[in-house]
This record gives structure tokens, C-alpha cells and sequence, in this order.
């Protein structure tokens, strides 16, 4: 029986009938891709060497896979490949390692087991793959890989999935992601008898635990407790007792996480482990939502709510904080976590608590310049040594390209924060070599970015970030014209901030500069004078709603032949993913004046690498976010080159109040994103 995905089918079917395709001409198609600008000698000469002499010695061969010719199956691999660049589902970067992994599965087919280098290939590297062999058994194999990392990175497809009885042997390895990974949806799915079954025979702890809370309301405050129900060591009434009272539910909270993370036991170690990176954030906003509240108060009102908690309790706001801190509320929780850490000591805390998230509370701390004084406050070899394996977790060939380019960006901020710390640079710079030489032979993305990351910490790439920083402190107005018109688009969602962010952006454009056009469903601006600007904005909370009015919108520009080049984003985060799906390649100025959009940066970057970027590490505004775009639009209408180093510094001044001197401090201009500047080092832009 031929086990064939729907969804590798649905992009493999333009080239399953290949008895009309022509070997030459679709590998001129990829190689025309491979080699359309210059990533650098070795790359150009290793692609030249693959298609050109290994391709065409393989074709030479005649050989013969599973009674499909090499040529056929040579012709699926090109197309796909094509197709998966097309998608942005692949960087050209990660090609080679599909081609490597493309030659050791015809060296080790029917030799030896094709499993461990499918545990090495990566998902997008491996739905090529499955691809290129469909219809045989060993793409069968492959895409039953695909089918089982798909599960494992998108949990919701579980319940469609794991009742194939060609998934039976590895329902053990799924559940362990569906339950840690979402234990909601696999209490849910529990209403089912079939999954109620695998629940009654598993032996994993972690099964049972999240089991024992079904039918329960509260879920998110139970679930974190799920083990210590069923070990009975606390009941769901004590539970939901704690959780009338925060700072008896974090301490209990953190406990429990603390005691589940340090076991013996990996049934227990892993019980929800992804699930918790949710819980995390939630735990936060009990404490720091309010003391944003009270951002015009004295100290000690504002911080109250922290008051009696502990380091470890800290240490866990910390770590959910990153979206919700205002700069100020970040510095007194990190001094005073470091405060009450003092007399156990920070590495006795880190011990104890097993390193837990190290990773991810450093990312956090690097985002406000705090790594310098974390490290000073510990040993530098123990340091460096807990940071590469936070490395090791997040740069390896089983990410998605988005996914590594992320991680990159943010270990690049790091890096550049430990360069004067002398020991912890040279235990990275040894532990980078070894694994350069080790196994990143193959995939040339993870290569450049471990080159990337040595070159920071030697400081001999500063030189190069500094001209790309330069490079980025103006944006030409001449950017932003197409055909001498500016065009902007600005986004919102239908909710009270999309609402009240409207109507004030409105204010910031007065009718003796712009001629107001009502189109229904979306309103168009244009300029009076100067320059020949126009700003799109769909309406909010009209008949059709938000989606439907952004639609017409986009569809008008479309239809008018114009290029949209000022891109804006305005709203809650949550909605900052269906702004990114509408971004035009054209877009030159992108702004995502939402919560953590400095997290999408990758998104713009893939639409356009040239692209200025203009976004929030933490809390977005509508007092921030209209009066930048206002003296954007002014200085853009007015053929004026925008320089981002005097603007920020202007508003560094007119920002006085306390709470929009706070907001503004985690707005980060085109020019000083270090992860950006890493990243187009690194792929050569």
C-alpha cells in the first residue's frame, strides 16, 4: 500500500507526471535560481559542482530507484525545490544540505537504515525529499517522517492524524508532543473514544496527569498542577484556592514547575514543557500588568504587587515578561531579582532551579542591556558553557529556516553583549570551531551563522555591521516613490485599541493637508501639497468587517496599478500575523507599531531584505505610534530624506511624561537592529 500525504500530493502534483518534463530544461530552471546573485566563491562553485557534474554523472548512470529512473526522479527534486523557494518555505542557504541529503539517501537505500539521516534533515528538507521519491517506498518512508514532524511541530493536526494505523508504532512519540505541547486539546480530544484508549494504556506519567483534570473548568490554572493531582499531593479545590491569590499561586506555581523540571524521572521531567512557555506569560501579567497601571505612581505603589515574593517567583515573571514590560518595570524586577538572589547566590539559583529556561531568560535580559551585569554577577566559563546549549537547542538543522534566522538575531544581540567578557568569549569561540568541523558540513545557513557568530565576538564583522548600520540611519524619500507617488497602507482590526487607534491617526491628518476620499469600507488621503502621497486606511467595524474591508482596499490598489512602499501595522499583536500575510514586496518602510513586533522582523525581511524596519520590543502606542508616522508622512510629503538618528533623538526630547518616555524607550529605528544587520551579513545583502 502507497502511503501518500495529502498535503506532500497537493505539492508534488505538478510534477508527478514527468514523462513530459525535460531533465536539461528543469535544471536550468534551479540552477538559474541557485546562482542569480552570488552568495559567496564556495557556495557558487558548490552548486555549479552539484547540478553540473553530480546530476548529470548520476543521469550517465542510468541508475535505477525502486523502477523509477534517476532522470525522473532527478526532475522531482529540481521541481520541488523550485517550488519550496517559491514558498519561502526554504532559504537558497539550506539547498545544498536537501542535494547531501539527497545523495546519502541514494548511497544508504536498501544498504542501511534511511532513519538517522532523516532524524538530521530538517521538515522543509524533508518534504522535498519525500517528493522527489513520491510513489516509491522510500518516499513512502520519508513523507511518513514528514507526516510524524509535522504532528510534532503542529500538535493541532494530531487528532486527524494519529488514529492511521500506520502511525501505530509511533504513538508514544506523538502523544508525548500532543499532551506536553497542548494538554487543552488533549483533554478535549479525550471526549473521544479512541483517544480515551491510548489515554487508558499509556504508562507515561505525564498521559495520565493531564488526564486525571478532564472535565474540569480552569484549565490553565489546574493543568500546571496536573502531576502533583494525580500524585495526590494537592487536590483541584487547593488549586483553584491558590489562584484567588497571586502571589500564593506564583510561589506554588514555581515550585511545582521547579520540582517537575529537576526529576529523575523523564515521564515527569517533560510534563508539560511546552505548554508551560503559555502559562509562563499568564503568570506575568498578573503582576506586571498592574504595575504598568501604575506607571505615574511612586516605587513603592507601583511595586507593591511584587512585595514578599521571592527570587525564583522573579525569576518566573522575568521569564514571561518580554511582551508586557515597560523598560522601567523590567530594570526594578531584574535589580530586584538579582537583590534576593544575593544571599543563596546566582549560581547556587541556577543550580538549584537546574538552568531552567537560562536561555530564554538571557534572550529576555538582552533585550534590555542586562547581559553585561548578569555575567559580571556570575562565573564566565559556567556562563558561556549554559549559553551554548541554548545555542546547541535553537541553531541546529532540524529548525525551519525562520525559525534558525530568529534564533540567530536574537544570539547575534547576545554575542555582541559578551564580546569584553574575555572567558566567555573564547569558551564560545573554541565550542563554535568544534562544531563547525564537527557536522555542519552540509548546511551552509548554519555555517554562515556560526561564521557570523565568531566574527562578533573576534569583532572582526563590527566593522562590516557598522557600514550596514550606516547604511540604514536615512531613508530616501526617493525610496518611498513609485512612479513619483507615495503609498501607504495602514491596517486595522476590528477591537476596542483598533477603534481608538483609528480615530486618533485620524487627528494626525487635518483636512488643509490632506483631501479625504470615503470609499465605504476603507478611506483614501492625499496630500495637498508637496509630495503625491496617498494613505489607505480600511475602516473599522464596518458591515463587512475588518478582513473583508482590507480586502477591498488592497484589491483597489492592486486595481489603480499602484505599489503600496509604506507599509503600517496597527493593533494587537495577536492580528500582526494577518498584516504580515497582506505585506507587499514593494513595501520599503514597514512599521509594526503592535506588542513584540520586533519578533516579525524575520517575516519583513523575507518579503523584502532591503526593507526599513520600524518596531516595538515591547508595548505598542497610539501615543508613539501617531505622532512617528505623522512626522514621517510630513517629512515624506514635504521631499524630505528621513533621518532616523535626529528623529529619534527629537522625540527622545518631546516625549517628557513618564509614561511615553517609557513606551518610546523600546522602539527600536531601522538602523540599530543588530539581529538585522547580523542577518543580512550573513546572507550577503
Amino acid at each position: 500500500m502507497k502511503y501518500i500525504l495529502g498535503t506532500i500530493l497537493c505539492i508534488a502534483v505538478g510534477f508527478h507526471s514527468i514523462a513530459q518534463l525535460n531533465y536539461a530544461a528543469e535544471k536550468e530552471k534551479i540552477f538559474k535560481r541557485m546562482t542569480e546573485r552570488s552568495i559567496s566563491p564556495a557556495f557558487d562553485s558548490y552548486v555549479a559542482h552539484f547540478y553540473n557534474q553530480t546530476c548529470d554523472s548520476l543521469v550517465q548512470s542510468k541508475l535505477v530507484i525502486d523502477g523509477d529512473p534517476i532522470e525522473t526522479i532527478l526532475i522531482r527534486l529540481f521541481g520541488n525545490t523550485n517550488m519550496e523557494l517559491d514558498r519561502r518555505k526554504i532559504s537558497k542557504l539550506r539547498v545544498p544540505a536537501v542535494n547531501t541529503f539527497f545523495i546519502e539517501l541514494l548511497n544508504t537505500y536498501k544498504k542501511e537504515s534511511i532513519v538517522p539521516i532523516l532524524r538530521t534533515a530538517g521538515l522543509n528538507q524533508s518534504r522535498i525529499l519525500a517528493n522527489a521519491f513520491i510513489g516509491l517506498p522510500i518516499g513512502d518512508t520519508i513523507a511518513r517522517a514528514v507526516t510524524l514532524r509535522e504532528m510534532v511541530i503542529n500538535t493541532r493536526i494530531v487528532p486527524q492524524k494519529i488514529y492511521d494505523p500506520q502511525y501505530s508504532r509511533f504513538v508514544d512519540t506523538v502523544m508525548h508532543y500532543f499532551v506536553n505541547e497542548d494538554p487543552e486539546r488533549f483533554i478535549a480530544e479525550l471526549q473521544n473514544p479512541e483517544m480515551q484508549k491510548i489515554a487508558d494504556a499509556s504508562t507515561k506519567t505525564y498521559v495520565k496527569a493531564a488526564a486525571t483534570i478532564k472535565g474540569q473548568k480552569n484549565l490553565n490554572k489546574l493543568i500546571p498542577f496536573g502531576v502533583a493531582i494525580y500524585e495526590n499531593r494537592i487536590t483541584i479545590d487547593s488549586v483553584m484556592q491558590l489562584a484567588g491569590t497571586p502571589a500564593k499561586y506564583i510561589k506554588a506555581y514555581t515550585n511545582e514547575v521547579i520540582r517537575l523540571r529537576t526529576s529523575e524521572d523523564p515521564t515527569v521531567k517533560a510534563y508539560m514543557y511546552g505548554y508551560f512557555e503559555y502559562t509562563h506569560k499568564e503568570i506575568a501579567k498578573m503582576f506586571i500588568e498592574p504595575i504598568n497601571q501604575l506607571h505615574e505612581s511612586a516605587e513603592k505603589e507601583r511595586f507593591y504587587v511584587l512585595s514578599g515574593l521571592s527570587a525564583q517567583d522573579l525569576y518566573f515573571i522575568i521569564l514571561g515578561g518580554e511582551s508586557v514590560f515597560y523598560t522601567s518595570s523590567f530594570i526594578y524586577t531584574f535589580n530586584q531579582f538579582l537583590a534576593r538572589v544575593e544571599k543563596e547566590g546566582l549560581e547556587n539559583f541556577f543550580e538549584r532551579i537546574g538552568y531552567y529556561h537560562f536561555g530564554n531568560f538571557l534572550s529576555v535580559c538582552g533585550g534590555y542591556g542586562m547581559t553585561g551585569k548578569l555575567i559580571r554577577n556570575m562565573n564566565e566559563e559556567k556562563f558561556a558553557t549554559t549559553f551554548l546549549k541554548y545555542i546547541d537547542r535553537h541553531i541546529n538543522s532540524l529548525q525551519t529556516d525562520q525559525d534558525l534566522i530568529l534564533h540567530g538575531m536574537t544570539i547575534s544581540e547576545i554575542l555582541y553583549d559578551i564580546r569584553d567578557f574575555k572567558k566567555a568569549k573564547q569558551v564560545i569561540i573554541d565550542s563554535v570551531d568544534r562544531r563547525k568541523a564537527r557536522e555542519l558540513y552540509a548546511d551552509l545557513l548554519i555555517q554562515r551563522m556560526y561564521n557570523g557568530f565568531k566574527g562578533i565576538l573576534n569583532d572582526s564583522i563590527s566593522g562590516k555591521l557598522k557600514e550596514i548600520e550606516a547604511k540604514y540611519e536615512v531613508m530616501p524619500v526617493e525610496r518611498l516613490k513609485n512612479r513619483d507617488t507615495i503609498v501607504q497602507v495602514g491596517l486595522f482590526y476590528d477591537d476596542e485599541d483598533g477603534v481608538t487607534s483609528f480615530g486618533n491617526y485620524l487627528n494626525f491628518l487635518p483636512a488643509k493637508e490632506w483631501t479625504r476620499e470615503d470609499k465605504g469600507n476603507y478611506l483614501v488621503f492625499r496630500s495637498n501639497s508637496g509630495n503625491p502621497m496617498l494613505i489607505y486606511l480600511n475602516k473599522v467595524n464596518t458591515s463587512v468587517g475588518d478582513a473583508a474591508a482590507q480586502d477591498e482596499m488592497m484589491k483597489a490598489i492592486e486595481d489603480a496599478g499602484l505599489n503600496i512602499t509604506y507599509f503600517t501595522h496597527r493593533g494587537h499583536s495577536y492580528h500582526l500575523h494577518k498584516s504580515i500575510k497582506r505585506l507587499p514586496e514593494s513595501a520599503e518602510l514597514v512599521y509594526l507599531g503592535s506588542c513584540g513586533g520586533y519578533n516579525e522582523v524575520m517575516k519583513v525581511f523575507q518579503s523584502n531584505p532591503d526593507a526599513q524596519i520600524i518596531s516595538t520590543r515591547n508595548i505598542g502606542s497610539k501615543y508613539i505610534n501617531d505622532p512617528v508616522l505623522s512626522k514621517i508622512n510630513n517629512q515624506a510629503v514635504a521631499n524630505k530624506d528621513i533621518n532616523w538618528v535626529t528623529m529619534w533623538s527629537d522625540f527622545n526630547k518631546s516625549f517628557t511624561a513618564k509614561n511615553t518616555k517609557e513606551l518610546f524607550s523600546a522602539y527600536i529605528p531601522p538602523n540599530k537592529y543588530i539581529g538585522i544587520m547580523f542577518i543580512r551579513e550573513v546572507f550577503n545583502f
